[in-house]
């Protein structure tokens, strides 16, 4: 897996990497800015899934996908945004956070060789002309090989 962050503002704040099922990364974004009130993180979570799985039952089985009202748009390979095969990613509509600030999200599923990768790009909407480029960049760059 390789994701290329667009400068030295992203750093790994945590990783665990229990024994299968499941492996999680989380990167953050650190600027001068960054407080409580303006964050912005990317998160990474591998599982074990079924061989003949696809990406739709990876969905499916996220809790975060669970309300498909949340869903504000639909991305795919065919989009531009990302760059992987059997893959697919939603905007999630903005959700309130702490200090009631919405909270914006993308998510990206994909699927190789009996691992379900998800990814989660989320930002608060107080900086989201500053990171959204940033964000773009990371979604663009993702490569599952």
């Amino acid at each position: 897996m390789k994701i290329d962050f667009p400068n030295r503002d992203w750093y790994l704040a945590s990783k665990s990497e229990r024994n299968p099922p499941f492996n999680s990364y989380t990167f953050r974004w650190n600027s001068e800015e960054d407080s409580e009130e303006k964050r912005a993180e990317v998160w990474v979570y591998i599982k074990d899934i079924e061989k003949t799985g696809n990406v739709f039952t990876l969905v499916a089985a996220d809790r975060v996908m669970a309300d498909v009202n949340r869903i504000e748009e639909l991305f795919t390979k065919e989009s531009g945004l990302i760059n992987l095969d059997n893959a697919i990613a939603y905007k999630i509509k903005p959700s309130k956070g702490r200090f009631d600030i919405d909270h914006e999200t993308y998510a990206i599923y994909t699927i190789r060789e009996g691992m379900g990768i998800v990814f989660y790009l989320t930002f608060t909407s107080n900086i989201k002309t500053k990171i959204i480029p940033q964000i773009l960049i990371i979604m663009k760059s993702i490569r599952v090989d």
